[in-house]
């Protein structure tokens, strides 16, 4: 007891050092002062520490509210099982308490006329649809065949077009080669001739030159003198050269009118055979078109009568898959997977449609029915992941529903969660559900930084400078170890996240987080 009073009046004694420094700082410089005394002595005053502080930063420190709720669980569904068609029951394959998956067969018709009925009817309807498939692929062969058929009067055709256009394009290649070959012995005849006149000419010239020459000598000459003999001998053999040359112009300038005349027949010719051709050429395209409309109008046909066929298969398997809805309804399944709740069917009973023979409840995914504040419903959000816990095992959920309006009874928000994996967990039970959000639009801060006095709440924030200035604010909802902050701070301030009441505005401090 005597230690305890001890350290009590020293932490007194601290505390009251602490506050009236300043004064005690005051009081031993008067003292100083009056004394007038100066000494080697220097009094020193001991400063205090400046106070390290626990701070919470608002914008960057994260918020993680956890607020929890009590629920409870419900099936997604339940049914009750009717057969599709009236029959007696011959089997009833399960019993209350069985669990059931989706499909599997509940119970059995059988040994009734209906039934029967319905066997004979499925019979019939798979004959005939037997038989249209076979008549539709009878078609479709008949079909594929007038059409390749067609097809290769149209490969011939255009083989018939495209062998008269290459016929058309030789004969002018001919042609031209024709014509080249006249004209190249055109030129030569023509060359010929001229060197025929040049020869004539020259026999002419020489001729006259030699008769000139005789008229001069006979006015000086006796006739039978030897020179004019000579040169009457000259003369007669250049009037003898003069009819060769005129012989072979003669005959050159026939064979220049021959080989004009024979490119004239040629010409001719060749007009000739291109009007054969073009006529050949428009005669094998007209056959051309006539065989693509034909294959056309067989693939048309083949079409429509494979659509006529394809349509009484389609009928036909129509009937068929009536009669097995009619068969298959023999046999009563689960629309469902879960637990059978009721029979309310015995063996040897007849049923029809729409007479209740069971009933199942659902045991896949449950839904968590539960509710909230209209505070704590702008936490949360549709998809946000829940954990919920019941009967010592937790469960992983995800929000499906949010009211948008509070119920009329509780006035609250009702929230419901589908559960992922629910196995162990039974309709009906109830449940503990663990939210968890991360608000950004609210300010909250921890509930032990806020300050109460004179019925005001406070909250002590730093300064840039390291001082405290506290803050009037107005709080909301407590959800955990927060609070929410409606007014009185800007969203970027330093909070001291432990309070003291040691603290006092402009006071020094040491922030740490």
């Amino acid at each position: 007891m005597k230690k305890l009073l001890i350290l009590i009046a020293i932490i007194a004694l601290g505390i009251g050092g602490y506050f009236y420094k300043d004064q005690i700082k005051d009081y031993v410089g008067n003292i100083s002062d009056k004394s007038g005394e100066k000494t080697n002595k220097e009094l020193i005053l001991r400063e205090f520490p400046t106070k390290e502080v626990e701070v919470f930063e608002l914008g960057e420190d994260v918020v993680t509210l956890n607020f929890s709720k009590s629920g409870t669980s419900s099936s997604e569904s339940s049914v009750y099982v009717t057969p599709e068609v009236a029959g007696r029951i011959s089997d009833i394959k399960v019993s209350i308490g069985d669990d059931v998956e989706k499909g599997d067969t509940l119970l059995v018709l059988g040994d009734s006329l209906s039934t029967d009925i319905a066997d004979l009817q499925l019979n019939t309807a798979q004959n005939t649809l037997n038989l249209a498939v076979y008549s539709q692929d009878l078609t479709e062969v008949a079909g594929n065949q007038a059409y390749y058929s067609a097809q290769i009067g149209v490969d011939s055709a255009k083989k018939a077009y495209t062998s008269a256009v290459q016929t058309k394009n030789d004969t002018i290649d001919l042609f031209e080669i024709q014509i080249e070959s006249a004209e190249i012995g055109i030129d030569s005849v023509e060359e010929a001739y001229e060197d025929a006149e040049e020869m004539l000419e020259d026999a002419e010239d020489a001729l006259e030159d030699l008769e000139d020459e005789l008229d001069d000598l006979e006015d000086t000459l006796d006739p039978g003198s030897p020179e004019i003999i000579a040169l009457e001998k000259a003369i007669e053999q250049a009037e003898n050269i003069v009819e060769q040359a005129e012989s072979v112009e003669e005959s050159t300038e026939n064979a220049l009118e021959q080989a004009e005349l024979s490119i004239d027949q040629v010409e001719a010719t060749y007009y000739s055979q291109i009007n054969q051709l073009n006529t050949a050429i428009k005669q094998s395209y007209n056959q051309y078109l006539l065989a693509l409309n034909q294959a056309e109008s067989a693939k048309t046909g083949a079409e429509l009568q494979n659509a006529g066929v394809s349509t009484q298969v389609v009928q036909a398997n129509s009937g068929k898959e009536s009669a097995e809805l009619n068969v298959s309804g023999q046999k009563v399944k689960a629309p469902i997977s879960g637990k059978i709740a009721q029979i309310q069917a015995e063996e040897g009973n007849m049923t029809a449609p729409g007479q209740v023979l069971l009933k199942i409840e659902s045991t896949g995914d449950l839904t968590i029915k539960t509710s909230v504040n209209t505070s704590e419903a702008e936490l949360i959000n549709l998809e946000d992941k829940v954990k919920i816990t019941a009967n010592n095992k937790d469960y992983e959920g995800e929000i499906v529903s949010i009211s948008p309006t509070p119920n009329e009874v509780t006035k609250k928000i009702d929230i419901e969660i589908e559960v992922d994996d629910s196995e162990g967990l039974s309709a009906g039970s109830f449940v503990k559900v663990h939210f968890v959000s991360t608000p950004t639009n609210q300010i909250y801060i921890p509930l032990n930084s806020i300050l109460i006095s004179d019925g005001k709440k406070l909250a002590k924030t730093v300064l840039d400078n390291n001082t405290i200035l506290c803050k009037p604010i107005e709080t909301g909802q407590i959800i955990g170890d927060y609070i929410e902050v409606l007014s009185g701070l800007d969203g970027d301030e330093q909070i001291i996240s432990s309070i003291t009441s040691f603290l006092e505005d402009g006071e020094k401090v040491a922030p740490v987080k």
